[in-house]
């Protein structure tokens, strides 16, 4: 049981949401060792694009972004898993984590209670820059849509989606692929650096439905 102190429970959430079934594989919560985790090899060779995205939201804001990519959640609330994930995964005050689970078609932002985006602002960059590309099978898009939106409303910018380039519908609709670490290059900062308490509770600004289906969310 979490027992930190922070305004809110959970993490900012909204959903993408098919009618499919499940891969049977679990993906537990577990602790990151790399910016980028990508177990399902949903970003193919756009790898290095979501790498330059988020380089440069450090560079410029000094706030990292960690992106997981798993086949589903395990059956636990999202919200849940990506916190236990990041609590697990030490993330800090300056540290957001995007998880997508593409067999689920779920995903979930979580940052710290003192992240320095309010609730609105986080929920405008999840409507306008993270759930476009997502809704179009566009996996690095998100994770672009989310550093991107981040520097830009820190920025005092519109946040916009990225070019959306449609992908694989379910890349791990075959159970997916092991995962291969990628260190990134000069400017990234490990989990391992960090010290604040793992017990620091994650900001939940969802007032909506647990579940939206992709009309519902094109439809807002």
């Amino acid at each position: 049981m979490r027992t930190g102190v922070a305004r809110g429970v959970g993490a900012v959430v909204l959903a993408l949401w098919l009618s499919m079934p499940v891969a049977a594989n679990a993906d537990e919560p577990f602790s990151i060792e790399e910016r980028i985790t990508d177990r399902v090899d949903a970003l193919g060779d756009r790898r290095g694009e979501v790498e330059e995205a988020i380089d440069r939201l450090f560079e410029d804001h000094r706030l990292d972004l960690y992106v997981i990519y798993v086949d589903n959640f395990s059956g636990m609330d999202r919200a849940e898993w990506a916190d236990t994930t990041a609590q697990r995964s030490q993330l800090g005050i300056n540290d957001a984590l995007l998880a997508v689970a593409t067999g689920e078609r779920v995903y979930q932002l979580s940052v710290d209670a003192d992240y320095p985006l309010t609730d609105d602002q986080l929920r405008e960059i999840e409507s306008e820059a993270i759930e476009p590309p997502l809704r179009a099978n566009d996996w690095a898009g998100g994770a672009i849509g989310a550093a991107n939106g981040i520097a830009a409303t820190l920025s005092g910018q519109q946040v916009q989606a990225p070019e959306i380039v449609p992908g694989e519908e379910s890349p791990s609709a075959d159970g997916g692929f092991p995962w291969v670490p990628v260190l990134i290059g000069a400017g990234a900062v490990g989990v391992g650096a960090y010290a604040y308490p793992r017990a620091r509770r994650r900001r939940s600004t969802s007032a909506g439905p647990s579940k939206l289906t992709l009309d519902d969310l094109a439809a807002r």
